[in-house]
């Protein structure tokens, strides 16, 4: 697994890196790709042209203010799909049993960025209040978790980067691409993607989870141990009522 630390506010940009100097002293070993299972799930639907921006350049605005605007629900959003990461994400939990009962689940999932494959793992996900015990827990309720995995990953993800993968390069829409990368003035680029089927409310408000890409303007760090950062968040922008039954 590879950890990095990120945060998209200029005024943070010191704690930011002495989170991500810490998180480099923790990598792990990267996994490798592994097969995927799950539950049906909703098609992408059709494709927009609306590029983030008119331009790959902006100021830096504040959280939950104009840097969220230009995200296309329809082409800047990833839906779960049972046919893997070429038609949507994948996403898979493995249980693990706590004194006999499947509470805890180590869980994953995969999307495509261009054409690589990337693996974010979510490990040590507590289910008991899903499951109860009875049985092991499925996609369903990994997506239930929505809030807590925005609030435990707010700063990094554990992800892996598979290069130039067939699912991904296969892929026939442009459904499910980043958003043109926003500029800050410290050095590094933000993007940004829609997991809609990941929802929750905070403060009666219906959100969407929110995937944030961070890079180096100096493309040779973008291979390296912080680079690219992936991190979650929530955002009314990632709602979409379609992912609702």
């Amino acid at each position: 697994m590879e950890r990095g630390i990120q945060t998209k506010e200029a005024p943070r940009t010191g704690i930011a890196r002495m989170y991500r100097s810490l998180a480099t002293l923790a990598l792990l070993p990267s996994c490798f790709l592994a097969g995927c299972a799950g539950e049906k799930g909703v098609d992408a639907g059709s494709s927009s042209s609306a590029p983030y921006s008119s331009s790959e350049t902006a100021t830096p605005q504040p959280e939950n203010n104009d840097s969220e605007k230009g995200i296309d629900i329809e082409k800047n959003s990833i839906y779960y799909s049972e046919n893997g990461v070429r038609e949507g994400f994948s996403a898979y939990c493995t249980a693990r049993t706590y004194n006999g009962f499947p509470e805890m689940a180590d869980c994953s999932v995969y999307l495509c960025d261009g054409d690589d494959t990337v693996r974010f793992t979510f490990d040590n996900v507590n289910f008991t209040e899903q499951t109860y015990g009875k049985r092991e827990p499925g996609v369903s309720d990994l997506m239930s978790k929505t809030a807590t995995l925005a609030t435990d990953y707010r700063y990094y993800i554990p992800a892996e980067t598979l290069k130039n993968t067939a699912e991904c390069k296969e892929k026939k829409s442009n459904v499910g691409q980043f958003t043109k990368p926003v500029s800050f003035p410290y050095g590094e680029n933000e993007q940004y993607l829609c997991l809609p089927q990941f929802s929750t409310t905070r403060d009666g408000r219906k959100m969407g989870m929110k995937v944030t890409k961070t890079t180096s303007v100096n493309e040779e760090d973008n291979n390296g141990p912080r680079y690219p950062l992936y991190t979650l968040d929530i955002s009314e922008q990632c709602f979409n009522p379609i992912t609702v039954d």
